[in-house]
């Protein structure tokens, strides 16, 4: 039936029923074997959930799917979308998501299938006189998904900034101690390096890209772009082993060298083009000393 034919909630709204079952009475009872089928289906569509143990798909995965749903079936049942406090376990999973090196893109993804696959079982037994009722259910699920989206973005983000804080921290320490003329290789396995036989030391001087005074654009964030398209370069360059302390106005960049006797002689085009490819990312003046 109708969504008339609903269950009253509180506030005098209808929830929506279909078949002439309120839509959250007939999804509760289906959520344990629905988790189950999504944890198997995020295995089986996304790699990066096929090869995380066993334990943790049967164990938390399966246990935030579920809340998951049990959310939404409040929902159905209330009219109220979550608050804050429901999506805590959603956001802490997000995080260990982050920790253990899972994507963003996929997280989210498998959380849009889930709810895809949960939204069909509920409309399966629906009938040409249910339409107003999908409508309703099919509202409600967007406006929960987009809480939940945004929680577990909100979330990883934190969490994988916190973690590349960390990993730049300890890839800073290997940096002093090159520096200082101090042994690197406790920091450097602290950070994941390996040290390489020889750095080209490269100072810069960066300019001022012209959104940065540009109106009505924000400097620091032109700034902050600008630092992050240098560092990209440089990484890319280096193999991801460079190391480097720069801000917007420039720092220091260690280069790895295979062969130091071979770095400023047979070395030095590369270094040069390297120079004219950060000026040419930075867009901007670049002034390099090595």
């Amino acid at each position: 039936g109708p969504p008339e034919c609903g269950r009253r909630r509180g506030g005098g709204s209808v929830a929506p029923a279909i078949g002439g079952v309120p839509a959250d009475a007939l999804l509760g009872p289906q959520v344990p074997a629905l988790a189950r089928r999504m944890v198997a289906t995020f295995t089986d569509r996304f790699p990066v959930y096929s090869a995380l143990p066993h334990e943790e798909l049967a164990g938390d995965i399966t246990r935030v799917v579920e809340h998951n749903l049990r959310v939404f079936v409040r929902t159905l049942r209330t009219g109220r979308l979550p608050a804050p406090g429901e999506l805590a376990e959603m956001s802490r999973s997000a995080a260990r998501r982050a920790e253990e090196g899972v994507p963003l893109g996929a997280v989210l993804s498998a959380y849009h299938l889930g709810w895809r696959i949960g939204l069909d079982a509920l409309v399966a037994r629906a009938g040409p006189a249910d339409l107003d009722a999908v409508v309703e259910v099919e509202r409600i699920l967007l406006d929960v998904l987009g809480l939940v989206s945004a929680a577990v973005a909100d979330a990883y983000v934190e969490e994988h900034q916190a973690l590349r804080g960390q990993d730049q921290a300890a890839r800073h320490e290997v940096l002093s101690a090159l520096l200082d003329g101090q042994d690197p290789r406790e920091a450097a396995r602290r950070a994941g390096v390996r040290p390489a036989p020889a750095y080209a030391v490269l100072t810069l001087a960066l300019g001022a890209h012209p959104d940065e005074s540009a109106s009505g654009v924000s400097s620091s964030v032109a700034a902050r772009r600008k630092l992050r398209r240098v560092q990209a370069e440089i990484d890319h360059h280096g193999r991801d082993q460079a190391l480097h302390a720069l801000n917007a106005a420039g720092g220091t960049a260690l280069l790895p060298v295979d062969d130091p006797d071979a770095a400023l002689t047979g070395g030095w085009e590369r270094l040069t083009g390297l120079v004219a490819r950060i000026a040419d990312r930075a867009g901007t003046a670049v002034h390099a000393g090595v």
